[in-house]
């Protein structure tokens, strides 16, 4: 009967506890990402005829998972906070970026020149 009487407190504190961990678990997931960010010399991107990008292209980016990646559906390009059009990939095309790369698949979600001076593209 004693031994009973102890061990209750334990049974409750360990049931007590349960739930708190399983919710420390559960908010540790929520903050990893799958995305990736990997800082490039030079971010080519190879365009087709349509002005649509087939690959990514990384130069000097010793983390980078590959040399070469394909952009994923909704792929896109900004200088800065602005967002490029099909029309603006030449202009940027080459400069040092930072590529955006979906870890679970390995495609590029997305590539950000820096800008040189407010508003000037590099």
């Amino acid at each position: 009967m004693i031994k009973k009487m102890l061990c209750l407190p334990l049974v409750m504190f360990v049931l007590a506890i349960t739930p708190v961990s399983a919710a420390s678990l559960e908010d540790a997931r929520l903050i990893d990402s799958p995305i990736e960010a990997y800082e490039a010399a030079s971010v080519e991107l190879m365009v087709d005829s349509s002005s649509r990008v087939f690959s990514v292209v990384t130069e000097g980016c010793e983390l980078c998972p590959e040399p070469r990646l394909l952009p994923a559906r909704g792929f896109k390009v900004q200088v800065g906070k602005r967002e490029v059009g099909a029309d603006g990939y030449r202009r940027v095309s080459g400069q040092a970026g930072t590529v955006l790369v979906d870890s679970d698949s390995g495609m590029a979600l997305m590539v950000i020149y820096p800008v040189q001076q407010e508003g000037e593209l590099q």
